[in-house]
């Protein structure tokens, strides 16, 4: 089965498909300024160079390629690093370690607590990336990324539990989870850095808003659930996989569960476009929720074109997943 030409055939988007000029720029910043230099005490050599490899500059130049400045980007991309490497290092613990980081990580965000007083690896990463983000957004604005980072934490945790108990969800329950570990409402809140629009929160809290900010997470989830099949197979950590999940649950074939997620992936993409095309009136506000819906469109194509042209991380030995498993178990501090 060849999982790249399904990706690259089957999983269509008809949404733009960009890449910001500060690609390249910073990736540079990401590998020289972040894994080599903040963070280069955190692990060994050989898991660094492969965070290098997954090229999350380039993930953050395609998931915000309407940035309209360098400056802009550095936060956005300090928080695609950070999504890696959290999920990396948290990926095998227990849930009370979770919880911990899940504490720590929201405190330091919303400014509650410092870095130093924190019990976690990356929290001066973190108290950096709010200190970005509060450059070009409101302290309001940065409270709601904490806030959809909470609730990332709260699915990492459930995924924790079926993963240590080698049990799946349904699949019903599994969209819910992959709505929440994927980061991808966090990423959506931040939007605001790329649009330079602080939009009301009624805006935020609208139906029709808050079904879209929900679709456009699942979309790219789908996407990397075929991504990271061989992979998750290869290391046992499939349990939250949906194609694993659906193979599990209704006893088809890995052929006829794919096919399955592509299916649910289209559905919510006509979800998406109908809603957006459909948009209620906003009033004043109107032009900025059209840009700002448009902008969610960006990581559909954004995702695909990234992971499949510049990061190695979903590959057969670009990634050495439990080389860095291993680097990152030992950097988890233990919970009381």
């Amino acid at each position: 089965m060849n999982i790249r030409e399904i990706l690259e055939t089957r999983l269509v988007y008809p949404t733009p498909d960009l890449i910001s000029p500060y690609a390249e720029a910073i990736q540079k910043h990401t590998d020289k300024e972040w894994i080599d230099g903040e963070l280069r005490s955190l692990l060994p050599d050989a898991a660094r160079e492969n965070y290098k490899r997954v090229r999350t500059g380039y993930m953050s130049a395609r998931w915000w390629p309407l940035i309209p400045t360098y400056e802009r980007l550095i936060p956005l991309a300090r928080l695609m690093l950070w999504s890696m490497y959290n999920d990396d290092i948290y990926e095998q613990c227990t849930p009370d370690e979770v919880r911990n980081a899940q504490e720590c990580t929201v405190a330091i965000l919303k400014g509650t607590l410092s870095a130093s007083d924190a019990n976690i690896p990356l929290g001066a990463f973190l108290e950096q990336m709010r200190h970005g983000f509060l450059e070009f957004i409101p302290h309001s604005s940065v409270v709601r990324i904490a806030d959809k980072i909470n609730i990332y934490f709260d699915g990492v945790e459930i995924e924790t539990m079926f993963k240590r108990d080698k049990r799946f969800p349904t699949p019903e329950n599994q969209r819910t989870i992959r709505e929440k570990t994927l980061m991808l409402r966090a990423f959506n809140e931040s939007m605001e850095v790329e649009t330079g629009v602080t939009l009301p929160d009624k805006i935020h809290r609208h139906p029709v808003i808050r079904e879209l900010s929900r679709v456009s997470g699942r979309i790219p989830g789908y996407f990397n659930d075929i991504q990271s099949l061989l992979k998750e197979e290869a290391t046992g950590d499939f349990y939250v996989n949906l194609v694993k999940v659906l193979e599990n649950f209704k006893g088809i074939t890995r052929a006829e569960a794919i096919d399955e997620v592509i299916r649910i992936n289209n559905e919510d993409v006509n979800e998406f476009l109908y809603l957006q095309k459909n948009l209620p009136d906003f009033g004043v506000w109107q032009q900025d929720v059209e840009y700002y819906v448009h902008c969610l469109s960006m990581p559909f194509n954004g995702w695909k074109s990234a992971t499949l042209i510049e990061s190695d991380r979903y590959w057969k030995d670009g990634y050495n997943a439990p080389e860095v498993f291993e680097a990152a178990a030992n950097i988890v501090p233990d919970v009381p």
